[in-house]
């Protein structure tokens, strides 16, 4: 009984050092930006399932995510391979034969990505430009929840959420609720921050064209 007390008693700390870690969205944000700030470099694989309202089965696609700072996103699929850049002159898609639906289909989330590059670099403004903007902590990460203000994004997406995992608070899973009703979640695995590998993660995948 003294052990199972004693136990109660740690998770009760837990739960209150978490608490004050992030009660509200400005806390919760400030949290990530905190932690955003010092990423230079960033590397994970991730699983993406997309449940269309018309299939019975979620559709699977596995690839590679790179950040570097300022604003370089890199988002390739495994197959069929195709990469896609994404920099402060826009988004670099590949002009290939036979997966033109496919880079067509990644355009849309390739842009909204472009728009939460803040999230990685500690820079929320211009998140909170575009999205209205709730955090809260749950489960050991902080949930963001992000609704467009735009028209041009409510057209596409009703709301996106994204969490941060402890105790680096690196992102962990997006999810993505489409306007039609269709959704989308990444989960990212193999996580690598200001490393040798997430230094090299950008220069280590064929540019478009190559």
């Amino acid at each position: 009984m003294r052990i199972l007390a004693a136990l109660f008693a740690i998770c009760g700390i837990c739960r209150t050092t978490l608490g004050a870690i992030c009660e509200g969205t400005d806390a919760c944000l400030q949290v990530i930006e905190a932690s955003q700030r010092t990423t230079r470099t960033l590397s994970a694989r991730w699983v993406q399932t997309k449940h269309l309202s018309l299939l019975t089965e979620p559709l699977l696609t596995r690839g590679q995510f790179a950040f570097r700072e300022p604003d370089q996103v890199l988002w390739r699929v495994d197959d069929p391979a195709i990469t896609v850049r994404i920099d402060r002159n826009g988004i670099h898609l590949p002009d290939l034969p036979g997966v033109k639906d496919e880079v067509a289909a990644m355009a849309p989330f390739s842009a909204m990505m472009r728009q939460l590059s803040g999230l990685f670099t500690g820079s929320l403004s211009s998140v909170r430009n575009t999205f209205e903007v709730s955090a809260a902590l749950e489960k050991g990460a902080i949930r963001v929840h992000l609704m467009p203000r735009e028209q041009q994004w409510q057209r596409m997406f009703r709301s996106i959420d994204v969490s941060f995992a402890e105790p680096q608070w690196v992102v962990a899973t997006i999810h993505i609720e489409e306007a039609l009703g269709d959704s989308l979640d990444i989960t990212f695995t193999d996580v690598h921050r200001n490393d040798a590998i997430a230094n090299a993660a950008l220069d280590t995948v064929p540019a478009p064209h190559e």
